[in-house]
Protein backbone atom coordinates (compact mmCIF):
# COMPACT_ATOMS: atom_id res chain seq x y z
CA UNK A 1 0.00 0.00 0.00
CA UNK A 2 2.71 2.27 1.10
CA UNK A 3 4.69 1.77 -2.90
CA UNK A 4 1.92 2.59 -4.23
CA UNK A 5 0.88 5.37 -3.04
CA UNK A 6 4.45 7.17 -3.00
CA UNK A 7 4.57 6.41 -6.80
CA UNK A 8 2.20 9.34 -7.97
CA UNK A 9 3.83 11.95 -5.22
CA UNK A 10 7.88 10.88 -6.83
CA UNK A 11 5.77 11.18 -10.24
CA UNK A 12 5.21 14.30 -9.50
CA UNK A 13 8.43 15.79 -8.04
CA UNK A 14 10.41 14.30 -10.83
CA UNK A 15 8.05 16.08 -13.18
CA UNK A 16 8.18 19.38 -11.23
CA UNK A 17 12.16 19.27 -11.55
CA UNK A 18 12.43 18.66 -14.81
CA UNK A 19 9.97 21.76 -16.23
CA UNK A 20 12.55 23.94 -13.81
CA UNK A 21 15.33 22.56 -15.31
CA UNK A 22 14.28 23.17 -19.06
CA UNK A 23 12.72 26.40 -18.20
CA UNK A 24 16.35 27.54 -16.67
CA UNK A 25 17.70 26.36 -20.07
CA UNK A 26 15.67 28.08 -22.05
CA UNK A 27 16.35 31.15 -20.12
CA UNK A 28 20.26 30.89 -20.27
CA UNK A 29 19.96 29.53 -24.25
CA UNK A 30 17.66 32.16 -25.40
CA UNK A 31 19.24 35.29 -25.46
CA UNK A 32 16.73 38.00 -25.12
CA UNK A 33 15.10 36.75 -21.87
CA UNK A 34 19.09 36.03 -20.44
CA UNK A 35 19.35 39.59 -21.13
CA UNK A 36 16.43 41.14 -19.69
CA UNK A 37 17.18 39.06 -16.69
CA UNK A 38 20.80 39.89 -16.45
CA UNK A 39 19.69 43.84 -16.97
CA UNK A 40 17.29 42.96 -14.24
CA UNK A 41 20.14 41.75 -11.51
CA UNK A 42 22.77 44.80 -12.75
CA UNK A 43 20.27 47.07 -12.00
CA UNK A 44 19.17 45.79 -8.44
CA UNK A 45 22.17 44.36 -7.56
CA UNK A 46 23.37 47.40 -5.74
CA UNK A 47 20.41 48.08 -4.11
CA UNK A 48 20.11 44.37 -2.57
CA UNK A 49 23.86 44.91 -1.50
CA UNK A 50 23.35 48.36 -0.23
CA UNK A 51 20.18 47.36 1.77
CA UNK A 52 22.69 44.19 3.14
CA UNK A 53 25.53 46.67 3.93
CA UNK A 54 22.70 48.70 5.93
CA UNK A 55 21.36 45.96 7.43
CA UNK A 56 24.90 44.71 8.49
CA UNK A 57 25.66 48.37 9.72
CA UNK A 58 23.06 48.83 11.64
CA UNK A 59 22.80 45.43 13.41
CA UNK A 60 26.28 45.87 14.65
CA UNK A 61 26.25 49.29 15.94
CA UNK A 62 22.72 48.01 17.80
CA UNK A 63 24.86 45.14 19.30
CA UNK A 64 27.59 47.39 20.02
CA UNK A 65 25.72 49.69 21.89
CA UNK A 66 24.39 47.68 23.61
CA UNK A 67 27.74 46.03 24.45
CA UNK A 68 28.76 49.71 25.21
CA UNK A 69 25.96 50.05 27.61
CA UNK A 70 26.54 46.89 29.53
CA UNK A 71 30.35 48.50 30.10
CA UNK A 72 29.60 51.42 31.57
CA UNK A 73 27.30 49.78 33.71
CA UNK A 74 29.67 47.45 34.97
CA UNK A 75 31.74 50.09 35.41
CA UNK A 76 29.53 52.39 37.00
CA UNK A 77 28.57 49.51 39.56
CA UNK A 78 32.06 49.47 40.58
CA UNK A 79 32.89 53.34 40.91
CA UNK A 80 29.57 53.75 43.21
CA UNK A 81 30.90 50.62 45.37
CA UNK A 82 34.45 52.59 45.46
CA UNK A 83 32.20 55.91 46.60
CA UNK A 84 30.53 54.45 49.28
CA UNK A 85 33.87 52.63 50.28
CA UNK A 86 35.87 56.02 50.42
CA UNK A 87 32.49 57.77 52.18
CA UNK A 88 33.12 54.60 55.00
CA UNK A 89 36.80 55.40 55.54
CA UNK A 90 36.33 59.00 55.99
CA UNK A 91 33.10 58.44 57.81
CA UNK A 92 35.23 55.90 60.14
CA UNK A 93 38.39 58.18 60.29
CA UNK A 94 36.25 60.85 62.11
CA UNK A 95 34.40 58.55 64.27
CA UNK A 96 37.94 57.33 65.61
CA UNK A 97 39.26 60.71 66.05
CA UNK A 98 36.12 62.12 67.65
CA UNK A 99 36.15 58.53 70.17
CA UNK A 100 39.63 59.07 70.78
CA UNK A 101 39.01 62.96 71.61
CA UNK A 102 35.95 61.62 74.09
CA UNK A 103 38.10 58.88 75.45
CA UNK A 104 41.19 60.87 76.72
CA UNK A 105 38.71 63.61 78.15
CA UNK A 106 37.02 60.67 79.96
CA UNK A 107 40.19 59.34 81.50
CA UNK A 108 41.82 62.54 82.00
CA UNK A 109 45.10 62.03 79.64
CA UNK A 110 45.52 64.99 77.66
CA UNK A 111 49.75 65.15 77.11
CA UNK A 112 51.69 67.48 75.24
CA UNK A 113 52.83 65.86 72.19
CA UNK A 114 54.28 67.80 69.09
CA UNK A 115 54.90 65.45 65.50
CA UNK A 116 57.46 65.20 62.82
CA UNK A 117 56.59 63.67 59.79
CA UNK A 118 59.00 61.11 58.63
CA UNK A 119 59.27 59.14 55.05
CA UNK A 120 59.57 55.31 54.56
CA UNK A 121 63.08 54.78 53.23
CA UNK A 122 63.54 51.16 53.82
CA UNK A 123 62.88 49.19 50.21
CA UNK A 124 63.41 45.46 50.27
CA UNK A 125 61.25 43.42 52.80
CA UNK A 126 59.85 46.64 54.39
CA UNK A 127 56.70 45.42 57.09
CA UNK A 128 57.74 41.82 56.39
CA UNK A 129 59.04 40.83 59.61
CA UNK A 130 57.68 44.37 61.35
CA UNK A 131 60.22 46.26 61.30
CA UNK A 132 61.12 49.37 58.95
CA UNK A 133 63.39 52.40 58.38
CA UNK A 134 62.47 56.58 58.60
CA UNK A 135 64.44 59.26 57.57
CA UNK A 136 64.42 60.68 61.08
CA UNK A 137 66.94 60.29 63.85
CA UNK A 138 68.18 61.90 66.66
CA UNK A 139 69.26 65.38 64.86
CA UNK A 140 65.37 65.86 64.94
CA UNK A 141 65.21 64.59 68.35
CA UNK A 142 63.81 61.33 67.89
CA UNK A 143 64.27 58.78 70.73
CA UNK A 144 63.37 55.12 71.52
CA UNK A 145 60.00 54.30 72.64
CA UNK A 146 58.29 57.61 70.73
CA UNK A 147 55.43 56.60 69.05
CA UNK A 148 54.81 56.29 64.72
CA UNK A 149 51.21 57.28 63.79
CA UNK A 150 49.54 57.64 60.24
CA UNK A 151 47.38 60.04 58.49
CA UNK A 152 46.63 61.56 62.14
CA UNK A 153 43.98 58.69 62.73
CA UNK A 154 46.09 55.30 64.38
CA UNK A 155 49.30 54.26 65.88
CA UNK A 156 51.09 51.87 63.79
CA UNK A 157 54.00 51.09 65.81
CA UNK A 158 57.04 52.84 68.30
CA UNK A 159 61.11 53.65 67.18
CA UNK A 160 63.22 50.48 68.17
CA UNK A 161 66.41 52.00 67.44
CA UNK A 162 67.59 55.63 66.75
CA UNK A 163 70.96 56.82 64.67
CA UNK A 164 71.35 60.31 63.58
CA UNK A 165 69.04 60.47 60.81
CA UNK A 166 67.35 57.71 60.82
CA UNK A 167 65.77 55.49 63.25
CA UNK A 168 63.92 51.76 62.81
CA UNK A 169 60.41 51.28 63.54
CA UNK A 170 58.53 48.23 65.32
CA UNK A 171 55.02 47.77 64.16
CA UNK A 172 52.66 47.08 66.74
CA UNK A 173 51.21 44.48 64.55
CA UNK A 174 54.63 42.18 64.37
CA UNK A 175 54.26 38.72 65.35
CA UNK A 176 54.81 37.87 69.12
CA UNK A 177 53.81 42.30 70.09
CA UNK A 178 51.30 42.55 72.59
CA UNK A 179 49.54 45.55 73.86
CA UNK A 180 46.40 46.33 76.25
CA UNK A 181 43.76 47.70 74.37
CA UNK A 182 39.70 48.66 74.98
CA UNK A 183 37.32 47.53 72.69
CA UNK A 184 33.92 48.92 71.61
CA UNK A 185 31.64 51.33 73.01
CA UNK A 186 31.86 49.68 76.86
CA UNK A 187 36.07 50.15 76.65
CA UNK A 188 36.63 46.32 76.85
CA UNK A 189 39.71 45.99 78.05
CA UNK A 190 41.51 43.06 76.55
CA UNK A 191 45.26 41.93 75.05
CA UNK A 192 45.71 42.21 71.53
CA UNK A 193 48.19 40.01 69.85
CA UNK A 194 50.39 40.97 66.66
CA UNK A 195 49.76 38.62 63.59
CA UNK A 196 51.65 40.50 61.11
CA UNK A 197 51.01 43.35 58.46
CA UNK A 198 48.08 45.38 60.45
CA UNK A 199 46.30 42.41 61.83
CA UNK A 200 45.52 41.55 65.00
CA UNK A 201 43.84 39.07 67.58
CA UNK A 202 41.70 39.36 70.63
CA UNK A 203 40.20 37.36 73.59
CA UNK A 204 37.22 38.69 75.75
CA UNK A 205 35.06 37.48 78.25
CA UNK A 206 32.17 35.03 76.99
CA UNK A 207 29.03 37.78 76.05
CA UNK A 208 30.88 40.31 75.53
CA UNK A 209 29.34 42.99 72.96
CA UNK A 210 31.37 43.80 70.49
CA UNK A 211 30.15 44.14 66.89
CA UNK A 212 32.11 44.56 63.46
CA UNK A 213 33.28 48.31 62.96
CA UNK A 214 34.74 48.61 66.36
CA UNK A 215 36.96 50.76 67.52
CA UNK A 216 40.18 48.99 69.41
CA UNK A 217 41.92 51.95 71.67
CA UNK A 218 45.87 51.37 72.78
CA UNK A 219 45.28 51.53 76.66
CA UNK A 220 48.40 53.38 77.50
CA UNK A 221 48.16 56.42 75.11
CA UNK A 222 44.75 56.32 73.80
CA UNK A 223 45.50 56.05 70.22
CA UNK A 224 43.54 53.84 67.83
CA UNK A 225 44.82 50.85 66.79
CA UNK A 226 42.17 49.45 64.71
CA UNK A 227 38.95 48.17 63.62
CA UNK A 228 37.07 44.90 64.72
CA UNK A 229 36.45 43.01 61.51
CA UNK A 230 35.33 39.64 62.75
CA UNK A 231 33.92 37.95 66.09
CA UNK A 232 33.75 34.64 67.19
CA UNK A 233 31.74 33.67 69.85
CA UNK A 234 31.48 29.87 70.43
CA UNK A 235 29.02 28.23 72.91
CA UNK A 236 32.10 26.06 74.23
CA UNK A 237 34.84 28.44 73.90
CA UNK A 238 35.97 30.43 77.46
CA UNK A 239 36.43 33.38 75.17
CA UNK A 240 35.10 35.35 72.56
CA UNK A 241 37.68 35.58 69.42
CA UNK A 242 38.15 39.11 68.12
CA UNK A 243 39.81 39.83 64.75
CA UNK A 244 41.06 43.80 64.53
CA UNK A 245 43.53 45.37 61.54
CA UNK A 246 44.62 49.09 61.13
CA UNK A 247 42.05 51.17 59.21
CA UNK A 248 44.92 51.39 56.61
CA UNK A 249 46.86 49.26 54.64
CA UNK A 250 50.23 48.45 55.92
CA UNK A 251 51.85 47.69 52.71
CA UNK A 252 51.22 50.76 51.42
CA UNK A 253 52.69 53.40 54.44
CA UNK A 254 54.84 55.82 52.67
CA UNK A 255 55.04 58.29 55.67
CA UNK A 256 54.47 58.20 59.04
CA UNK A 257 54.31 60.72 62.18
CA UNK A 258 56.82 60.28 64.69
CA UNK A 259 55.11 61.73 68.11
CA UNK A 260 57.77 63.18 70.29
CA UNK A 261 57.07 63.36 74.06
CA UNK A 262 57.55 67.15 75.51
CA UNK A 263 58.68 67.32 79.74
CA UNK A 264 56.80 69.15 81.07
Amino acid sequence: MLQRTNKPILKRVTTTVIIIGMVSIFILAYAPVRGAVTNVLYRFSPWIFSTGDTIIHTWSAFVGSIRDKNLLMSENILLRKEITYLRAEVLSMVALKEEIATLKETLGRNEKTNQIIAKVISVKGKFIYGIFIIDVGTKQGIAVHDLVTHAGAGIIGEIMEVSHTSSKVKLYSAFGQEHAVVIGPKFIPAIAYGHGMGNFEAHLPPNSIVVPGDSVVTQETNHILGAVSFVEEKPTAPFVTVLFRSPFNISEIRSVEVIRKIES
